[in-house]
């Protein structure tokens, strides 16, 4: 019976603490493209770079209204509110870097910034989030892009995505 009890609690703590940062980072495993490609994204990649075309229907790019100027001025705002530590910011065009620290263990990520023409004369947000330790995140980078578009929408008055 001891013996049941050690096992038990060597595979459950892995188990327990990988389900409760996925629980944390707000992974969503229920949308497309289904439950076994995220899990194998969240448990095996520790890089979110949007794109129009990304296979999670969340982490495609965004495409704004405005100057560059403009909107780096937002960016840079919802960094700061969001807590992010702002590393560098490219001149003329609008590309931000900045340090995200972790609460729990405070790993640190990295995001950068970069936005480029897109259709009908509007800016496309391109995001590259990474985390500088481990093979999988557990869904870390993409809540800080989803946290990057969701302060970034409040910022500029729209429907939250």
């Amino acid at each position: 019976m001891r013996w049941g009890f050690w096992w038990l609690g060597i595979l459950g703590l892995p188990l327990v603490l990988g389900i409760g940062a996925l629980i944390l980072n707000g992974a969503s495993l229920l949308g497309p493209p289904g439950i076994g490609e995220r899990l194998w994204v969240y448990l095996t990649q520790n890089l979110v770079l949007t794109s129009p075309d990304h296979r999670l229907p969340e982490l495609r790019s965004r495409c704004y209204r405005g100057t560059p100027e403009e909107l780096g001025r937002q960016l840079e705002e919802a960094m700061r509110t969001l807590g992010w530590e702002i590393l560098a910011v490219g001149q003329p065009s609008p590309r931000r870097q900045a340090l995200i620290t972790s609460r729990l263990w405070r790993f640190h990520d990295d995001l950068e910034t970069t936005l480029e023409p897109g259709p009908e004369g509007r800016l496309c947000l391109h995001i590259r989030a990474a985390s500088r330790i481990g093979k999988g995140d557990f869904g870390a980078n993409r809540r800080h892009v989803l946290d990057l578009y969701r302060e970034l929408a409040r910022i500029r008055g729209e429907a939250a995505p």
